[in-house]
């Protein structure tokens, strides 16, 4: 692998590391409820990997003339995403499991808060609600291999934006063809 797309990669997925953790770190620091609001847990991840994901496959092409494979592309953005994603992760597990297993506690009564609220809403039978309450009690969202999971399903999907990004901005040298 040349040395600038794995240094690019590196550089921007330490930025988009940095950029996800500081949610969980605002949430934990100053406001829990921030994790309520879906546009922030999910719109500003995906902007974010997008947005890096462009600026960090254009670094490349630039530094390489203009030209970029789709192989060196999807590197490039490879390596960006599985290093934002596993920082993210790896603040995540250490907050939620290791600093403060109570501030896991109280997400997920918010979490259930939140469910509940929005499905009564939707006037879903109370017994209904009660199972779901059950199974988000049972079922903890935030310890290790559940946010291992999430890093692996998280991985495959972002994935799918970097092979299209990859292609978009492919360009090869005709002198190599």
């Amino acid at each position: 692998m040349k040395d600038i797309i794995k240094k690019t990669g590196i550089n921007y997925g330490l930025i988009l590391g940095f950029i996800l953790s500081l949610i969980t770190l605002y949430a934990f620091a100053v406001d829990s409820t921030v994790l309520n609001n879906w546009w922030l847990v999910l719109l500003v991840p995906f902007f974010s990997a997008i947005v890096l994901g462009l600026l960090a496959i254009g670094t490349v092409k630039k530094e390489m003339n203009g030209f970029i494979t789709f192989k060196e592309g999807f590197t490039t953005y490879f390596v960006m995403i599985a290093l934002g994603l596993l920082i993210t992760t790896v603040v995540s597990i250490l907050i939620y499991n290791v600093v403060a297993p109570e501030f896991k506690e109280v997400v997920i009564e918010q979490q259930i808060v939140k469910t509940t609220e929005m499905m009564e809403s939707y006037n879903i039978p109370y017994e209904q609600i009660d199972e779901t309450v059950e199974k988000m009690r049972e079922d903890d969202s935030l310890s290790v291999s559940k946010q291992m999971l999430s890093y692996v399903v998280g991985l495959a999907i972002y994935s799918i934006f970097g092979l299209l990004l990859a292609l978009i901005l492919k360009r090869n040298n005709p002198e190599l063809e």
